[in-house]
């Protein structure tokens, strides 16, 4: 399934500003994931369950979803929100501080295999903020609606001057959202790695993976880049595309033995 798309709708984003001046910046509430974060992570509840809308948490209720007090302001989102006519639950806008950063993690239970879609509309943003699902880069731009997979491992990081503010809509993925995204549609990256892979010998795997050992050794990026993975998984098959990047195919037995190497020459004793 595919973890990103961009819906062929158009956003007044001039009247989602409006929104954000005349709600100013009192009541903002700090995300409650503490330990995900580092900086400013905040935001403003917009539609959540009936007692909850002081809370950034998008469960409980029951179901059940009314709009907080502060929708009275935000007739820019109320008007979108009508425009896409989908089953809303969760509307927040969050915040992302300039240098603040969101780890790496999983919104288990959400996407479209669940039966629930996150779409991520910007509105303020900068040309430095990187938002990475399975560690690819999305780039999203103010006026623009995106469908975004983040069960899976996502992390953003604000390196820019200004603030990053974001509508958040969480909807059901209904049959009139599947006629904008193509969800279960193969990941193209996905298929185009698994061809090369399929064409690379088991020799020339070795030999390549050996090589891209040595480069990430003195490219510092690459060696940042891989190390931010904290999921296993996907860690795996991230060096394995990188490595297709590099002109460098490998198979992914490759990775699995080194990691199984390193970590049984961790549990040496010392000598």
């Amino acid at each position: 399934m595919i973890d990103r798309f961009r819906l062929p709708l158009a956003v007044d984003v001039e009247a989602l500003r409006a929104d954000l001046i005349r709600l100013g910046d009192a009541g903002w509430t700090p995300h409650f994931n503490r330990d995900y974060y580092d900086g400013d992570w905040s935001g403003l509840v917009l539609r959540a369950p009936p007692g909850h809308g002081d809370s950034l948490y998008t469960g409980g209720g029951d179901g059940v979803w009314q709009d907080a007090p502060a929708m009275d302001q935000c007739h820019g989102a109320r008007a979108l929100l009508e425009q896409l006519g989908l089953d809303v639950r969760s509307v927040r806008l969050l915040r992302l501080g300039a240098g603040a950063e969101i780890k790496e993690h999983r919104d288990y239970g959400l996407g479209a295999r669940e039966g629930e879609a996150r779409l991520h509309v910007p509105i303020i943003t900068n040309p430095s903020v990187a938002f990475r699902v399975r560690n690819r880069p999305v780039d999203m731009r103010p006026g623009e609606i995106w469908y975004l997979d983040l069960g899976q491992p996502h992390r953003v990081h604000n390196a820019g001057p200004t603030d990053r503010i974001h509508l958040v809509i969480d909807v059901a993925a209904n049959a009139q959202l599947r006629t904008w995204a193509p969800f279960d549609q193969v990941d193209p990256e996905v298929q185009r790695v698994a061809e090369i892979l399929n064409a690379t010998s088991p020799e020339t795997s070795a030999r390549n993976f050996a090589a891209f050992r040595e480069r990430m050794l003195s490219d510092a990026a690459l060696h940042v880049e891989l190390a931010a993975i904290r999921d296993r998984r996907l860690f795996i098959e991230e060096t394995v595309r990188l490595g297709v990047e590099s002109d460098l195919p490998f198979a992914e037995a490759e990775v699995e033995t080194a990691l199984i190497d390193g970590r049984n020459r961790w549990n040496q004793p010392w000598s």
